[in-house]
């Protein structure tokens, strides 16, 4: 879902770097095709969720469900087609015609139609979810777990916007009033050429910088969080981080009405460090699976994925679109053709810059389990080397399963950043036995990191190569 708000955000720039509407229309269509195709595609989905609600009811088969969430998962990428036509037909400049280029304002005006129509998903779909809860609620009774009243329709979705969308609209507005603001201000100082670009690139850089140091405080209260209280599972999981020499601002509860069962680690720098936890996870786990659940996370911090997974998106950016900008530069410009190369090479260096996230993403994961392994087998910063116990394989596995089983999850199927259940699970059980410093899953994000070092390293090169040539007027930026 993450993902579909960031492309929102990338159809509206590229629309402005293609010079849009690239289809010549009279003024109010974009809008017009925002709005219509959306409440179509919308409509669409109610007809038939409500026919497969009331189907389900009479025959309670799941494929009832698996049709619904297989179509609203198809809407949902409908609604970003619509939107990425729509900034194609110039909705953008509409808005801007009717409410002047605000900063960052205009934008989430011409964004509004699609995220509403994300919300409207989740408000269509909501009697599925409803009846597949009320299922597992009953399932849960017989187990002897806790259970949590399912929120009403309005909460439901409220809940959902807020780690769905929220959580990403929020950072990428900050950066883009940001972005807007330092290109204002450059401006005022009349600078040209490669001063201007430079000092306004640097600013840039700097703003990223700001947010996502800065922002993780803002992202615990966009989730609904509060302290974890104080007890015996408190100071097990202080003591742990700091067994790992690990600053962690706060441990907290995300308050998810039973929803989700995850964990989470947000921040960059010490003082503003959280480690997330759900209501869910902390009533179905066991003291031992949710210490193997904080420990995962800890080992994301500890091994520093998040710089890394960045180092990969910026070294991949330059590494491939870099040839890729000398390529379409070889054609004329400002016709067509170019506009569509440019196009395709900005598609092409996108899904190339997705495949190394996730690849290494996947990698970084398994590592992060089995860091979790080797905690709780005793495994101390510092400390001796260990040899990983089957039962803290075990504890990690199980959570693993867990989490799996309570959002539906086929534990074969893989995700893109996280990989398959199964093949997690088959990593822990390979590593029972074995030195806690010569596992594989360490070994393989050792070697991703070594190959996103040097291509952040070759990217870094081509891109000084562009700015020499663009001194001439002849690179990239030039």
């Amino acid at each position: 879902m993450h993902a579909l708000i960031l492309s929102a955000f990338a159809a509206l720039y590229l629309s402005e770097e293609f010079g849009a509407p690239l289809v010549p229309a009279p003024a109010g269509w974009a809008l017009a095709f925002s709005l219509g195709a959306t409440g179509a595609a919308l409509a669409a989905l109610w007809c038939v969720s409500g026919y497969q609600v009331r189907r389900l009811d009479r025959d309670g088969r799941v494929r009832r469900v698996r049709a619904v969430e297989s179509l609203a998962s198809a809407t949902r990428w409908i609604l970003l087609g619509v939107h990425a036509g729509a900034c194609a037909l110039g909705l953008l400049g509409h808005v801007r015609g009717r409410m002047g280029d605000l900063v960052a304002l205009d934008e989430l005006v011409a964004l509004s139609p699609f995220v509403l129509g994300l919300c409207a998903v989740e408000f269509i779909v909501y009697p599925v979810q409803r009846r597949l809860r009320d299922a597992m609620t009953i399932r849960s009774l017989d187990q002897g777990l806790p259970v949590h009243p399912y929120p009403p329709r309005g909460r439901f979705v409220w809940l959902w916007a807020r780690h769905h969308v929220f959580f990403m609209l929020v950072p990428l507005s900050i950066l883009l009033a940001w972005a807007e603001g330092a290109e204002r201000l450059v401006g005022r100082f009349s600078l040209n050429g490669p001063d201007r670009d430079a000092t306004l690139l640097g600013v840039e850089v700097l703003g990223l910088l700001l947010v996502f140091a800065f922002i993780p405080p803002l992202l615990v209260r966009i989730w609904d969080t509060v302290p974890l209280r104080s007890g015996p599972l408190l100071d097990r999981l202080a003591e742990m981080a700091r067994a790992h020499r690990v600053g962690v601002r706060a441990f907290l509860v995300w308050r998810t009405s039973g929803l989700m069962l995850n964990g989470a680690a947000i921040g960059l720098i010490r003082p503003l460090r959280y480690v997330v936890l759900t209501d869910a996870l902390l009533d179905r786990l066991t003291p031992m699976e949710i210490e193997a659940v904080a420990a995962h996370e800890i080992g994301h911090i500890r091994h520093r994925h998040t710089p890394w997974l960045a180092a990969s998106v910026i070294g991949s950016v330059l590494l491939f679109g870099t040839p890729v900008g000398w390529a379409t530069m070889l054609l004329a410009p400002g016709t067509l053709w170019s506009d569509v190369a440019f196009g395709a090479g900005v598609g092409l260096t996108l899904v190339l810059t997705l495949v190394v996230l996730g690849m290494v993403s996947r990698r970084f994961e398994r590592q992060a389990d089995a860091f979790a392994a080797r905690h709780l087998s005793g495994e101390r910063r510092g400390g001796e080397r260990v040899e990983v116990t089957a039962a803290s394989a075990l504890a990690m596995s199980t959570a693993l399963s867990r989490v799996a089983e309570a959002h539906d999850i086929i534990i074969d199927r893989p995700t893109f950043r996280h990989g398959s259940i199964r093949r997690r699970m088959r990593s822990l059980s390979g590593a029972v036995g074995l030195r806690s410093d010569r596992l594989p899953a360490d070994r393989a994000a050792r070697r991703a990191c070594y190959a996103v070092a040097a291509m952040l390293l070759i990217g870094a090169a081509l891109a000084m190569i562009d700015v020499v040539l663009s001194a001439g007027g002849l690179g990239v930026v030039g």
